[in-house]
């Protein structure tokens, strides 16, 4: 190996390296703080024009032109009266536009660089005040339309508009246009220092960068050449040593990182030859030879003694398998004609290594006469012909019989010669005597399973061999003759939905470690029908835990299955019904507590099931119920269903109504085991009933208030017929004796006025006459029988001269008989009938139909007309009293009458409307109930 010449130690690499990134360093911290400095001063310019000068700018104007229109709007507010768009312009900037702007301009102006702007704005400022309050009193002298007739008014307003508004608003707009001008000024040269500071940082960048770029590309081609071509020589060196050269190192090198490197791959080269010496002795078995590993993180030094080690424990371990398996190997060597054993065989033939030669002859003489020709057979085919072979045999030794296994195999050498024979041999006598006893049990097992009549199955795990017996192959339709089903044929005869858990069941046997097994699956019986069996087995294992055997018997449990489906539905059915029942369900135990309650017996007391079982049947009635309840109980336990009224208490405290059918529960001695409820909530029907007679008491209240209001109102009728209509006929009586008298005395407007005198009161007349009518309508208190085909006649009596007047045709159905008050359905006739005449058209032959119906309770009648009609928007308003929808002129009238029908027929209990349409007529129907009491 080369010797290493010592060099004197210059800067290291690292150190270089160190350096040339700290100059890097600083050379971007002072590129960083130069850009940051002018991005700040940029930025800071930036802001100031977009939240300063820009908004300033924009507010200037608005003040210019809101001073501008204000001006406009109030001298339109005094010299063009009907101008309201700009008074309301005008008003809007005094409430809110020039407050606003106002307190904008303070702001910004804080901010201004100009001081001169500022004092200016604020010179202008107290210039529009005065003007806005000028403008101001101008609206307060002319704020309606008389004040414009105001001479005075007008001419102080007018003299404010000329001697203040306008020149001042001129002065000051003047002003704001100077301010404005002054401050795009300064916008424009902060701009103008804002692109140069952006050209001075595009410069400083550029320049940042080239000068970086620059002493990268230096920095790469020194580091370069004190780094890559060092360690182009030390991938030299370690190429060598995978190629298994440990001893030629060339290379010379100086005291650096680079020169630390090349030392220790030296170091690594002479340690490696040393391992390799090591290694060779283990794979040679020779486990003597000395070797440490060469540091504590030697991993191949210490692989290789922990690979001696446990190749030593393997051949040690071989030799304990061999001993616990009673296996022991032996070699016959021909051309040293030397037998070798291994301890178990001498262990197996009882011989001490110490003082026995094994040899063919002690071999031959221990094996049973009855086997004795059978083995040496073998074994001289195996001589004559290098065959192997293998056989089982019975060994006598020490006086015991012993079952002997044993395999022989042959090498030869290249002329097809004898050269060595090697086998093993196992003592199998507890094997033989295991089989024996498992031969002998299932003869045993096989004679139970063909008694039982469950389906019985063997399956042996080692062979994969399965046996069932003949329930089997009948239960599941399969011919004995054809041998055992295999298991998908088996598995084709399960449900599909059990058939993947029962397969993955059988296959995770070995894994899953279990004993015992019970399980239930459905199957196809011969009569075609699904059954359920009952699978039940026992897992077989050897001495290690090896699972090598399952037995198991399968039931059929169709008919139990069905009656615990048929128990379930019906429990099921149970269940709902009592879930779904309308009625709380309660049940309580011989001590009172509650043992079950459904779903309605929750909601009624919000409680839930699991609160409420459990709870005595005292804490869930009112306080008041507690000593009936007590009561109750005894007449159960006594044998007594009864049905009572309630008062339970919910969780929230509020009072439930009910209604419970109680029923004791025994057993079947007879015994007192609870009591079983059926409640019924009547909490709302109690509450009806409660309300009910409020409203009774109410009604009574209301019907003795009515009684006084009647008598008031016939006293009122009493004093209308008596003492208003006597003033009445005073007036009309000299307003006659004056047109007898003094006609020839009064010019024509005289007599006009007299006439209106007299037409005035005779409506005065007719509207006291209507309205008595009005009020006496309902006053008859007996119901009667009434003939409405009768009752026509009589009204068509009655309108005799207006019907012949008017020549109107008047047809009727055969109309009902019905309970009522004859005067006012008399009434309510006529009153239909005359409207039918008054309306009716110049050029139509009127006509009038009345028709009738039953419904249900009463009856619906029509009364028809080929009049003028009535417009949609009108069918309401027509029934209100004193409504007309026509002038006195055309129609004469007060306006009551159809009031008067629908007063009487909702004293009928019925209701009235109308359908028409303009020139189509008019169809009134109104109802009468035969019960209208």
């Amino acid at each position: 190996m080369t010797l290493i010449k010592n060099k004197k130690k210059g800067f290291s690499i690292k150190l270089r390296i160190y350096s040339s990134f700290l100059l890097f360093g600083f050379l971007f911290l002072l590129t960083a703080f130069v850009v940051m400095a002018t991005v700040y001063k940029t930025r800071v310019m930036a802001l100031h024009i977009a939240t300063v000068v820009d908004p300033s700018i924009k507010r200037l104007e608005d003040l210019h032109n809101i001073m501008l229109h204000s001006k406009i709007y109030s001298t339109n507010w005094v010299y063009l009266e009907d101008m309201q768009n700009d008074k309301d312009s005008l008003l809007k900037i005094h409430s809110s536009r020039y407050q606003q702007i106002k307190t904008n301009l303070y702001q910004l102006s804080d901010k201004w660089l100009s001081p001169e702007n500022a004092d200016s704005l604020e010179s202008v400022l107290v210039s529009c005040d005065t003007i806005l309050a000028a403008q101001k009193k101008v609206m307060q002298l002319l704020q309606s339309p008389a004040d414009y007739d105001n001479p005075l008014q007008q001419s102080t307003a007018k003299e404010i508009i000329l001697n203040t508004v306008i020149p001042q608003t001129d002065v000051v707009t003047n002003t704001l246009c100077l301010i404005v001008s002054k401050e795009r000024l300064i916008k424009i040269e902060e701009e103008e220092m804002l692109e140069a500071a952006f050209k001075k940082l595009w410069i400083i960048i550029l320049s940042s960068i080239i000068g970086i770029v620059f002493l990268s590309v230096i920095l790469s081609k020194y580091l370069t050449g004190i780094i890559v071509k060092p360690i182009k020589q030390i991938k030299s060196i370690v190429d060598g040593l995978a190629l298994g050269v440990t001893d030629k190192i060339t290379y010379k090198y100086q005291q650096n990182e680079i020169g630390e490197m090349v030392a220790a791959v030296n170091n690594l080269s002479d340690r490696l030859r040393y391992t390799a010496f090591f290694a060779k002795n283990v794979g040679e078995r020779n486990y003597e030879v000395p070797f440490e590993p060469l540091s504590d993180e030697d991993v191949l030094g210490k692989s290789l003694v922990i690979m001696r080690d446990n190749l030593s424990s393997m051949d040690e371990g071989l030799n304990q398998s061999q001993h616990i398996a009673k296996l022991g190997n032996w070699e016959w060597d021909f051309k040293t004609d030397k037998i070798s054993w291994s301890d178990e065989l001498y262990v197996i033939f009882g011989k001490d290594r110490s003082d026995f030669t094994p040899s063919l002859d002690t071999v031959i003489q221990h094996i049973h006469p009855d086997d004795k020709n059978d083995a040496l057979s073998q074994f001289d085919e195996c001589l004559r012909n290098s065959k192997a072979f293998s056989l089982e045999c019975r060994f006598i030794i020490d006086g015991t019989v012993k079952y002997i296994f044993a395999q022989v195999n042959v090498t030869v050498d290249e002329t097809s010669e004898l050269n060595k024979l090697f086998g093993i041999i196992q003592d199998i006598t507890e094997r033989v005597q295991k089989d024996y006893e498992i031969k002998k049990f299932n003869k045993r097992f096989h004679s139970l399973s063909e008694a039982t009549n469950d389906l019985v199955w063997d399956w042996d795990l080692t062979t994969e061999e399965v046996w069932w017996n003949k329930n089997f192959f009948k239960a599941f339709n399969f011919n004995p003759e054809k041998g055992v089903p295999a298991l998908n044929e088996w598995t084709m005869k399960l449900h599909p939905d059990d058939k993947d858990k029962v397969v993955e069941r059988l296959r995770s046997i070995r894994r899953s470690g279990i004993e015992s097994w019970q399980d239930e699956f459905r199957y196809i019986k011969t009569d075609g029908e699904w059954g359920t069996a009952l699978d039940r087995a026992y897992v077989l294992k050897d001495n290690l835990g090896k699972p090598v055997r399952i037995i198991g018997a399968i039931q059929d449990i169709s008919v139990r299955k069905k009656a615990e489906q048929e128990t379930v539905n019906s429990e099921r059915r149970y269940r709902q019904i009592v879930e779904t029942a309308q009625e709380g369900i309660w049940l309580i135990d011989e001590n009172n507590y509650t043992v079950f309650v459904n779903r309605k017996m929750c909601e009624m007391l919000e409680y839930s099931a699991e609160e409420l079982t459990g709870k005595l049947a005292y804490d869930l009635v009112d306080e008041t119920e507690i000593e009936y309840v007590s009561e109750q109980i005894k007449r159960r336990k006594a044998g007594m269903a009864e049905h009572h009224e309630l008062i339970f208490r919910s969780k929230n405290g509020k009072e439930v109504w009910t209604y419970v059918s109680t029923n004791p529960v025994v057993d079947e001695n007879g015994v007192y085991r609870g009591a079983l409820a059926m409640v019924t909530d009547i909490t709302t029907r109690k509450q009806q009933d409660e309300l009910l007679k409020k409203h009774e008491a109410s009604l009574e209240l209301k019907n003795r208030e009515l009684r006084q209001k009647n008598r008031e109102l016939e006293q009122f009728a009493y004093i209308a017929s008596h003492d208003l209509q006597e003033p009445l006929r005073t007036v009309h009586s000299f307003s006659s004796q004056l047109q007898k008298q003094y006609s020839g005395q009064l010019d024509d407007l005289a007599k006009k006025y007299l006439f209106f005198i007299q037409q005035g009161s005779e409506r005065m007349k007719t509207l006291i006459t209507d309205l008595l009518d009005y009020s006496r309508i309902g006053r008859q208190k007996e119901l009667k029988t009434i003939d409405c085909n009768e009752l026509i006649e009589n009204v068509i009596a009655d309108l005799h001269t207006a019907i012949q007047e008017s020549q109107v045709e008047i047809q009727k159905e055969n109309l009902p008989v019905v309970n009522g008050y004859s005067t006012e359905m008399k009434q309510l006739f006529q009153n239909l009938i005359s409207n039918a005449i008054k309306f009716r058209k110049k050029e139509v032959a009127p006509k009038v139909q009345i028709c009738s119906q039953p419904i249900n309770g009463g009856w619906e009648f029509s009364v028809k007309d080929n009049g003028i009609g009535i417009a949609e928007e009108h069918n309401e308003r027509i029934f209100v009293i004193f409504q007309r929808l026509h002038s006195r002129s055309e129609y004469e009238g007060t306006g009551i009458g159809l009031s008067h029908c629908k007063k009487i027929v909702e004293l009928h209990g019925g209701k009235i409307w109308v359908n028409s349409r303009p020139g189509e007529g008019s169809s009134f129907h109104f109802t009468i109930l035969e019960n209208n009491n």
